[in-house]
């Protein structure tokens, strides 16, 4: 006869062995999107990610990416650089006026990198304006119209390079609070047809810094040197505005927050086969990892670990050892005896603890055939009936016609077959849990008990089932 452990066992290697057998399953899968967006999560031309790769690089800089309103101002709380580049929405009035008050009590600085006015309402709170409209090449007739820039770094030494798609930035505050880090020579797109035509002719302000008591406010009128595809082709302009950025977020605590939210998501649906193997794979792959960290921890902290080791070795020998010379051991052997010596636990005064490991591991078995027998002699005393030939006989109407209804029946039926296992050594039904097995029943004696007007548990209004069984 095979235990059952090693039926599970072996249930077990035949159902690892049949999942590399098992047709892959197509699944739908849903994912977001952000392409097209200058998204932090966006890997295209236009996305941001290399930006955080680059940014994340840098000694102590903490970057949070939020998706909604309050994660933004709970972390703005903490201080930090609020960094938006080239967003698709804007905050709302009542984002802004809280974005406001933080920077004004300087808890922030705000870095704007975009050539477009969907940051206006926030800017204008603070005197500044995008003006939304590209500065043209003067000279080439050809497209692209991509005219030269100028941009002053950190060490106040000017660099000259191509603008992308650049808008000018507008100011309307004292002069002494500005600093105009970047201008292009051009013509200002009016139309925004993209062509040379009756446009104004000028030197146009592109990047400019807010400097106020509590804080710095960076505009640069074009995002594209900061894109993925911009920090491959503009690398000195791309690497004076990371210089820039670094700056105002180690300012605020070295902390950059980029509230991804305002990019526009789409959903992409693909169908992608998964088979059930590959949990085998990733599974091995866990532990191989996971062996290669346990060896670097412990050549890397041998003592520490040995320390610790004998640390728990010596809690856990000398809790057994106070519990023994307390007598712990003595009680539960008295209570173990106590179990033993009623052929109904529920009565007793152990109750309370008849689901510890401690007190009835071993004798669920045990305990099941005497709650049985109970029943049985029960019956027998009061109605004149065997469960046992009742049950064997299938005699249902006979069940019914004495209290018993479905239900109970097909509880009744469970109980013999348990006993039936115990007593027969049968094989099914297959027990995980001989303890839960135990507590059913104890609940389905009662139940049984009371059709009778008896109980085991002195329930209110019944007799106690001692009275008629010895």
């Amino acid at each position: 006869m095979i235990r059952f452990k090693i039926f599970l066992l072996l249930l077990t290697i035949i159902a690892i062995v049949a999942t590399f057998y098992v047709p892959p399953a197509i699944l739908n899968i849903l994912v977001r999107s952000y392409k097209d967006t200058a998204s932090p999560y966006n890997i295209g031309w236009n996305g941001t990610a290399s930006l955080l790769f680059i940014l994340d690089a840098y000694p102590g800089i903490d970057i949070i990416i939020v998706n909604n309103d309050d994660e933004l101002i709970r972390e703005l709380e903490k201080n930090g650089l609020l960094l938006l580049v080239s967003p698709d929405y804007s905050f709302n009035e009542d984002i802004c006026d809280r974005i406001e008050k933080l920077y004004r009590s300087g808890f922030i600085n705000i870095a704007v990198f975009d050539e477009n006015i969907t940051l206006n309402n926030l800017l204008s709170r603070f005197g500044l304006r995008i003006v939304g409209k590209a500065v043209l090449e003067t000279v080439v007739k050809s497209e692209p119209y991509y005219p030269y820039a100028t941009i002053i770094d950190l060490n106040n030494t000017i660099h000259v390079f191509r603008l992308n798609i650049g808008s000018p930035v507008q100011y309307s505050i004292s002069i002494e609070n500005i600093k105009i880090l970047s201008t292009s020579y051009g013509l200002l797109d009016e139309n925004n047809n993209g062509r040379q035509d009756d446009n104004v002719i000028g030197n146009f302000t592109i990047g400019v810094l807010l400097n106020e008591d509590k804080g710095y406010i960076l505009v640069f009128g074009d995002s594209y040197p900061l894109t993925n595809s911009g920090l491959n082709l503009n690398l000195t302009v791309s690497r004076v505005l990371i210089e820039y950025i670094v700056h105002l977020a180690y300012l605020k605590n070295n902390r950059i927050i980029i509230p991804n939210y305002l990019y526009r998501q789409t959903t992409v649906s693909f169908l992608d086969a998964v088979h059930p193997s590959l949990f085998f794979i990733a599974l091995a792959n866990g532990l191989r990892n996971f062996d290669i960290y346990l060896t670097s921890v412990l050549n890397r902290f041998p003592l520490t670990i040995l320390l610790f080791l004998i640390t728990i070795i010596s809690i856990i020998f000398f809790n057994r050892l106070f519990r023994y010379i307390m007598g712990i051991g003595e009680v539960q052997e008295y209570r173990l005896t106590r179990v033993k010596r009623y052929h109904y636990v529920v009565g007793s005064i152990i109750t309370r603890d008849l689901w510890s490991k401690e007190i009835i591991g071993g004798l669920e078995k045990e305990l099941v055939l005497k709650y049985w027998s109970t029943l049985v002699a029960t019956y027998k005393t009061i109605k004149n009936i065997d469960l046992n030939d009742v049950l064997v006989l299938k005699n249902n109407d006979l069940l019914i016609r004495i209290g018993f209804n479905k239900e109970q029946i097909k509880k009744l039926y469970w109980m013999k077959r348990i006993v039936d296992k115990i007593t027969d050594r049968k094989r099914f039904p297959i027990i995980i849990n001989w303890k839960s097995v135990v507590r059913d029943f104890i609940i389905y004696l009662e139940d049984f008990l009371n059709i009778l007007g008896y109980t085991i548990l002195n329930k209110s209004g019944f007799r106690n089932v001692s009275s008629i069984i010895k």
